[in-house]
């Protein structure tokens, strides 16, 4: 191979079991998809408590579109894994696929068993439908991060790139912020806990990788040894500069302030200590007296 010579020790590393980072993806949003419509198709199976079970067509709007959203959402998802996405890595830990999975399956049993439980009170119908309006656009801005980010390397390419158009021309991860208003309106949408809990952990996650990936970006392109400079890198040393300034150099008429401040500060210094020796004196003379 290019850059190894003959003889020269070859290390292996036993990653242990893998799994395919397409597969990971396929698996943890098809079982939302799957799962989530229960709820809404089974009221009888899966609430036998409740005498009042609601039939199909006794749902409420804000669930009805929640099953529509939801749906759509996934399916979507599961779209960008066969067609959009484009992965670095060919596979990641087998365990990932356990973990991840049981996150998306069990807050989909979670929400979708609130949002569509009998006793479930739903919120107005026009501000569903507002916020629903509001959430497929996110959903339309994540597509569209997405497949720009799979159109950054040419096929079979390695190594970062700057994201450029659209949203990544003022945010790092637009993606993510979408993504994150996607669920937002749908917490809205549904005025459920159990969804507002789903947004937050999603924020979480995804705030922590958007701030490793804005460093990761600054620090790669930095415009040093003729590396190219992303405009976050720029407006990252903008920022530190005008800090640096604003510490060390100060306008030209707060310094004449201060200048001033300190000048009859010296003055009334000056006749503070001539008082005190003029009352020095005379109480020297009247005691001579």
């Amino acid at each position: 191979a290019a850059g190894v010579a003959d003889g020269a020790p070859l290390v292996l590393k036993d990653l242990g079991p893998q799994v395919g980072y397409a597969a990971v993806f396929f698996w943890e949003y098809a079982g939302p998809l799957l799962i989530y419509p229960l709820f809404f198709l089974l009221p009888s199976l899966l609430y036998p408590g409740y005498s009042g079970a609601k039939s199909l067509s006794a749902h409420a709007f804000a669930q009805k579109g929640a099953l529509a959203y939801w749906s759509l959402h996934y399916a979507k998802r599961l779209y960008e894994t066969a067609f959009v996405h484009r992965f670095s890595h060919g596979t990641m830990p087998a365990r990932n696929l356990l973990r991840n999975c049981a996150y998306y399956w069990a807050f989909a049993a979670y929400v979708s068993y609130y949002v569509n439980h009998p006793l479930y009170t739903p919120p107005p119908a026009g501000r569903s439908a507002a916020l629903f309006g509001a959430g497929l656009l996110a959903q339309a801005a994540n597509l569209r991060c997405h497949a720009l980010l799979a159109r950054l390397r040419a096929p079979g390419a390695k190594g970062y790139v700057i994201p450029r158009g659209f949203l990544f021309d003022y945010i790092t991860c637009p993606n993510y912020t979408a993504e994150f208003l996607v669920w937002v309106c749908f917490a809205g949408a549904t005025q459920a806990a159990p969804a507002a809990l789903f947004a937050a952990a999603g924020l979480y996650q995804m705030a922590a990788w958007a701030a490793q990936k804005h460093r990761r970006l600054v620090k790669t392109f930095d415009g040093r040894e003729g590396r190219a400079r992303s405009a976050r890198a720029a407006a990252a040393v903008q920022r530190s500069c005008s800090q640096q300034r604003t510490l060390v150099v100060r306008p030209p008429d707060l310094a004449r302030r201060d200048e001033e401040a300190r000048e009859v500060a010296r003055l009334e210094g000056v006749e503070r200590g001539e008082g005190e020796r003029n009352e020095a004196c005379g109480r020297r003379a009247g005691g001579g007296g």
